[in-house]
């Protein structure tokens, strides 16, 4: 069972996008910046590797969501296909991370992800 006290502790930023991607498992951020309001900004969502950049556009207020989510283990990020970013019309101009890079890239790389639940809470929630 999911540990309600980090549950009831969620911004309300935070539990927007838990909502989204409960409903549409393998959200993108396109989608994230479409459909919850105070999402775009003019921040960037970073990999932890120098020049990997996940998301531009993003609002702080949507980056502190996310962490507080990645925190309490209620999201996770995959890498995906570029053809989701494809499909929800909006891709960034950036070569796309084809590796991981001990050291990152020189030049700034976009590494393609989406939102899902883990999968321990897919299998705790549906027991």
């Amino acid at each position: 069972m999911e540990n309600k006290q980090l549950v009831d502790e969620l911004s309300p930023m935070a539990q927007a996008v838990l909502d989204l991607v409960r409903r549409k498992p393998g959200t993108s951020w396109v989608e994230v910046c479409r459909e919850i309001p105070g999402a775009k900004g003019d921040r960037a969502i970073t990999g932890s590797l120098k020049n990997v950049f996940i998301w531009d556009g993003v609002s702080q207020e949507l980056i502190d969501a996310f962490n507080q989510l990645l925190k309490a283990e209620l999201v996770d990020w995959v890498p995906c296909s570029t053809l989701v970013y494809i499909v929800d019309g909006e891709i960034p101009r950036l070569p796309v991370v084809k590796s991981v890079r001990k050291n990152g890239y020189a030049k700034p790389h976009w590494l393609p992800t989406a939102l899902n639940i883990p999968k321990t809470k897919q299998t705790k929630a549906s027991s």
